[in-house]
């Protein structure tokens, strides 16, 4: 298949943002939600900010098309496709043009390269095209891929700090000096859970019904700790590469 990637690219306009983000990414239930809001209502007191939700979260249908896809009545490209969408509506927004800090419940990239990455689910072209569209995405509203020298890494066990302490050291390593102007770029915080009997009480105690039809037992959520392990290591090394 031939791709023009200049027309997929051109047919969009390209808008000139300045805007820091904080990409809150982890496996299901390590508290990204939580933490996304707490920093969310901190920042908005204090400059524009937006907070970019999870499709189940931003969504009234995001658990109905959950469970499509869990009972194969949509194709896991159709399902990636609706994150992006969710994605795109809320970046097509004069919340997120006027934001000064983004907050984001996970980065768009993590819809191929975690949710797309171990299963035979989608095709080659389908991958090609959900690159394409993210690509797009992070062209047209300046979405920093993690891979940039400008955006920092780093990684927390949930089920050993809390989330509100984890939210206060954000805000005072890297959110003041960026509120003080004394730092520039972006942050990509990796939340995990050591304690998968803590992380799968989470999920239980949320009671998604497509969830919970999912992973009915701590052992189903390995497949997606692992693969969020992988993710982060392989950025990780990345990074460790740019430097050497």
């Amino acid at each position: 298949m031939n791709v023009n990637n200049s027309e997929c690219i051109n047919k969009y306009k390209t808008f000139a943002y300045n805007k820091k983000h904080v990409f809150i990414s982890g496996s299901i239930s390590t508290g990204k939600t939580m933490l996304c809001n707490l920093l969310f209502e901190y920042l908005d007191y204090y400059t524009p900010a937006a907070y970019i939700k999870e499709y189940i979260d931003y969504n009234t249908d995001g658990e109905f098309k959950l469970k499509l896809l869990h009972d194969g009545l949509i194709s896991n490209f159709e399902f990636q496709n609706y994150i992006l969408d969710c994605y795109e509506t809320q970046l097509n927004s004069s919340i997120y043009e006027d934001a000064d800090i983004v907050i984001w419940d996970r980065h768009p990239i993590e819809s191929l390269e975690v949710f797309c990455a171990t299963n035979n689910s989608i095709s080659n072209e389908q991958r090609l095209k959900l690159r394409l569209r993210i690509e797009q995405l992070s062209r047209r509203y300046q979405i920093p891929q993690l891979t940039n020298k400008n955006v920092g890494v780093i990684n927390v066990d949930t089920s050993r700090i809390s989330t509100e302490v984890i939210e206060e050291a954000l805000v005072n390593t890297f959110i003041h000096p960026l509120l003080l102007g004394l730092s520039n770029g972006s942050i990509y915080v990796f939340l995990f859970c050591s304690d998968t009997n803590t992380q799968f009480k989470r999920l239980t105690k949320r009671n998604r019904t497509p969830e919970i039809e999912s992973y009915k037992s701590k052992e189903d959520l390995y497949i997606l700790n692992n693969q969020y392990a992988l993710f982060y290591t392989e950025l990780v090394q990345q990074k460790l590469n740019q430097i050497n």
